[in-house]
């Protein structure tokens, strides 16, 4: 009796699957999983301002013939159709020479995922990808703008790439020519090897750059950031605003951080969260440490907001903030959020105290200190899709506004 033909997957193509079939694996579980995966991420993206599912029933002609609608001015009758899909806004164009003028000058919503064939789902297939790709290409082509909207998943022109909870082992940007915000979440288990190599490419737009961990293998271009690594091939002056994941507790991803921040010497923004360690490894660097590792460019003259989240008062947080404070002589506001003092060995009144402490010898005689409590879960709160893909905030890792 001849094989079954299996049946095509959507998320996983052919060859793929019969990788994972030679290695004993079902396809079948890995697809749902990939689908668990986009499921999620798709149920967190910001809701659509229209909705393709709306059903306009038609209206009887009037009585003595005349469209009335119309006869409205140019202003209501661009509002109706900005209201519509793309498609529906594009069918306007045979209604009446008077509607044909009007769609060029509207400004449209266009959603990608609109542009699927009925049956086909809500979002895209490696199957219709380039399809879709196609048929948002034409659109813009056709169509001078302004858009009001414009929610694309497949793009050939990524601004903004955020990785959540992620089990891969290796990230590799190459070549990303528009990428704005590198966002990577959730993904640093570096105790069990996971996320433990991010490469960064052919990124010169890249703005925004986050969560980095000192305990991740860093590669910048050809190079891999090694203590003591101080070259200008190294550099990414495009990134703006930095956010850190920092370990305090373990000395050896301490010591990268001086390395780390060299290689964006033009940050005006540090974020810094402070990871809890339930294993330190030695004593906690101190004061002493971050003297004798040399001056840092951004934080004797660049960076002008900084702040630290999930703060403890542990030894080595109280070092870095106090070695901070002394530095940086651009700093104009900062802000310590402190960790929820139910799973701190320190109060909160001696927490604030040794923030103080840091505060007292500061470079800046401009900046404002923002000291904020918590009564969150361990860890702080979790990263938002939101938060990261709304480009009307300047800065995705700000916890306060900075005016």
């Amino acid at each position: 009796m001849a094989e079954q033909e299996q049946p095509p997957f959507a998320n996983v193509d052919p060859a793929t699957a019969a990788d994972a079939r030679l290695q004993g694996r079902d396809p079948r579980k890995l697809d749902q999983a990939a689908e668990n995966v986009l499921s999620y991420i798709y149920a967190t993206l910001p809701s659509f301002p229209v909705y393709p599912g709306t059903r306009l029933p038609a209206l009887a002609a009037s009585s003595d013939g005349v469209d009335r609608i119309s006869l409205l001015p140019d202003e209501p009758l661009r509002n109706i159709v900005a209201r519509l899909p793309v498609k529906d806004a594009a069918r306007t164009t045979v209604l009446s020479s008077r509607w044909r003028a009007l769609w060029p000058s509207t400004p449209l919503v266009l959603i990608d995922s609109f542009l699927l064939p009925k049956g086909q789902g809500f979002r895209p297939t490696p199957a219709n990808s380039p399809a879709l790709t196609a048929a948002v290409s034409d659109i813009l082509e056709a169509h001078p703008g302004p858009f009001r909207c414009i929610h694309l998943i497949c793009t050939q022109s990524l601004r903004c790439l955020q990785i959540s909870c992620s089990k891969m082992e290796h990230i590799a940007v190459v070549k990303a020519p528009c990428l704005e915000r590198l966002i990577i979440f959730g993904s640093g288990e570096i105790a069990r090897g996971l996320c433990s190599r991010l490469k960064i490419g052919d990124v010169p737009k890249l703005h925004a750059f986050g969560y980095l961990d000192p305990g991740q293998v860093l590669q910048v271009r050809d190079t891999i950031i090694m203590p003591g690594i101080a070259s200008t091939s190294t550099m990414m002056r495009s990134v703006k605003i930095l956010s850190l994941n920092v370990r305090f507790g373990v000395r050896n991803e301490v010591k990268m951080v001086p390395n780390f921040l060299r290689c964006f010497p033009n940050a005006e923004r540090l974020h810094i969260l402070s990871e809890k360690c339930d294993k330190p490894t030695g004593n906690h660097l101190s004061l002493k440490f971050w003297e004798e590792s040399g001056p840092i460019e951004n934080v004797l003259s660049r960076i002008n907001v900084m702040s630290i989240r999930e703060f403890r008062g542990d030894p080595g947080e109280v070092g870095f903030l106090e070695f901070f404070f002394r530095n940086a002589r651009a700093l104009k506001t900062a802000s310590v959020s402190m960790a929820n003092p139910s799973f701190t060995p320190f109060s909160a009144e001696e927490a604030h105290a040794k923030v103080k402490y840091c505060y007292r010898n500061k470079a800046s005689k401009s900046c404002h200190m923002v000291v904020r409590g918590s009564t969150g879960p361990s860890g702080g709160e979790v990263w938002r899709f939101k938060d990261g893909a709304d480009f009307s905030f300047h800065d995705p890792f700000s916890q306060v506004l900075v005016r």
